[in-house]
């Protein structure tokens, strides 16, 4: 009986046991459990955060490169032989936002002063003025400088949009001289108006005027040209739109669509890989770009529109150690690909995802290039942080044509493309930046660069 009673509370003390570690593994899972989602909400948290940060940075250092490339054009316009300048250092994105914010300022005062100076030049040509007098009128009707704002009481990078939109106001003004220059301008005779806005483009009172100016000398016509470009590379692209979104019921869902595929003389073509064009590169004159950093997928929207799609954190900037939540909330992070696979296929592909991607381009000088771009479905993309492409639709039947039909040329000639745009890439290193957004089914992205003939 007593072996009995003993045996009993044996095992009563395992099953105790036996339960209090049960309850200590799930107490120590649960405890650990916490504790990962916890670091890995830290971990998002910060990345987020150096993200955004970092993506304010590069804004401003653009807008600063933008400030000096105004000054520059400015400068180059005036036709004058140019005076040895000590090279200016390329904004830095790691500057701090109060110190390029100084720069900008000394930068917008000179702009300013270029711009007061050449409006006072064309006035005195047009008029019976001297150039001090037309100065004194220009600066009367300049609209004052902005009060210094008490320190802290303005968002720099919002001061810095305005300093450059004030800048890129000046360029336009003298592109619209240089216009006047070469086209010739309306005046009436040598009456003397008071300012740019009477005496040019007038005519007398019986109607008759006559014309000065005339064709710009040939680097004012160089610096015009410039300029032009210059101010539409701050435009944004308009949307290219190959083929008509999907369609319900019996009708064709890829009747309307169309490809415009460029014609390639695959016995002449040289394919390249890489990211180097020019001296020190492969030699080729169709470079496939192959080497990417992809990530994703976040959560996308299939719709008649794939670009509702929503903005992530890489849009703002490139860190590439950084991690995100992506779709259903799985971490995901920059990994790289590099494949001679074509074309482009993100890892991990899904439907109703959103994907990007990150790579240099090299160039041995600055040039333009051509660059064919087809994705499926929707895709747009930066060089430079400038958006030069943005386009597609989720029905696109050149696209549909190679898979289902069983063609392969455009696979053989590196040719599943919907268009191409001219870009003047740098010398050095030049960033290229694509969002895929994918509906159902096949995703793929495809950028081929091209010389220009």
């Amino acid at each position: 009986m007593t072996t009995g009673f003993q045996m009993r509370s044996s095992r009563w003390c395992l099953a105790v046991s036996v339960g209090l570690h049960a309850a200590l593994a799930v107490w120590l899972y649960h405890a650990g459990y916490t504790a990962v989602v916890r670091r890995q909400d830290t971990d998002v948290a910060a990345s987020v955060q150096a993200t955004a940060r970092a993506g304010t940075q590069a804004r401003m250092a653009r807008r600063m490169d933008d400030l000096k490339k105004i000054k520059e054009l400015l400068k180059q316009s005036t036709n004058r032989t140019p005076q040895p300048a000590p090279p200016e250092a390329t904004a830095e994105t790691e500057a701090e936002p109060e110190r390029m914010l100084e720069q900008a300022h000394e930068l917008s005062r000179a702009i300013d002063e270029l711009g007061r100076e050449l409006k006072a030049e064309e006035l005195a040509r047009l008029t019976a003025r001297t150039k001090e007098e037309a100065r004194a009128e220009v600066d009367a009707e300049a609209p004052a400088d902005p009060p210094p704002d008490p320190a802290g009481s303005t968002d720099p990078a919002s001061e810095l949009a305005s300093l450059e939109a004030r800048a890129r106001a000046v360029l336009a003004g003298r592109a619209e001289q240089l216009a006047r220059e070469r086209n010739g301008v309306q005046v009436e005779g040598q009456a003397a108006g008071t300012g740019l806005g009477s005496g040019i483009g007038e005519v007398s009172a019986s109607g008759q005027g006559h014309a000065l100016g005339g064709p710009p000398p040939g680097a004012q016509g160089l610096a015009a040209e410039e300029i032009a470009r210059f101010m539409r590379e701050g435009t944004e692209p308009e949307r290219e739109k190959n083929s008509r979104v999907y369609k319900s019921g019996s009708r064709d869902i890829f009747a309307s669509a169309k490809g415009v595929v460029p014609g390639v003389d695959a016995a002449r073509m040289v394919r390249g890989r890489g990211r180097m064009f020019g001296a020190g590169g492969q030699y080729a004159n169709r470079i496939y770009l192959n080497s990417w950093y992809i990530i994703g997928p976040f959560e996308g929207n299939h719709g008649r529109e794939l670009f509702d799609n929503p903005k992530y954190p890489p849009e703002d900037a490139v860190l590439l150690d950084a991690v995100y939540y992506g779709k259903d909330k799985r971490l995901v992070k920059w990994e790289y690909l590099n494949t001679a696979r074509y074309p482009l296929v993100p890892r991990g592909e899904e439907e109703n995802a959103v994907y990007y991607g990150y790579t240099e381009v090299f160039m041995d000088r600055e040039r333009d290039m051509l660059v064919w771009i087809g994705a499926d479905d929707d895709a747009s993309v930066k060089v430079n942080d400038r958006l030069i492409w943005k386009g597609g639709d989720s029905g696109k039947r050149w696209f549909y044509q190679s898979v289902y039909t069983g063609r392969t040329t455009y696979q053989r000639d590196y040719n599943r493309t919907e268009g191409q745009r001219q870009v003047r890439f740098r010398k050095g290193r030049n960033t290229v930046f694509f969002k895929l957004s994918n509906g159902p089914t096949r995703l793929f992205f495809s950028m081929v660069l091209t010389p220009v003939q």
